[in-house]
């Protein structure tokens, strides 16, 4: 907790009294804006999985695959 007022403190110095408040909406905005964006990955992926249930599930999969397939040539 201590960490956070000293950030808050900081901040207020550096940017001033007058654009924090401007700041903290962009933050916040841009925030938003990300977790949509990782919502929407999430559901594209699930509706490909149910479309194509055979892919890999996670990069290591795959990379574990590809391994084994260039150790069989």
């Amino acid at each position: 907790m201590s960490e956070l007022i000293l950030v808050g403190i900081v901040a207020l110095l550096v940017f001033g009294p007058k654009k924090l408040p401007e700041i903290s909406r962009s933050l916040g905005k841009c925030v938003r804006e990300f977790r949509q964006a990782m919502e929407e990955t999430e559901t594209v992926e699930v509706e490909i999985r149910k479309e194509h249930p055979a892919l890999p599930r996670k990069p290591a999969e795959l990379t574990a695959k590809e391994d084994e397939h260039d150790g069989k040539q």
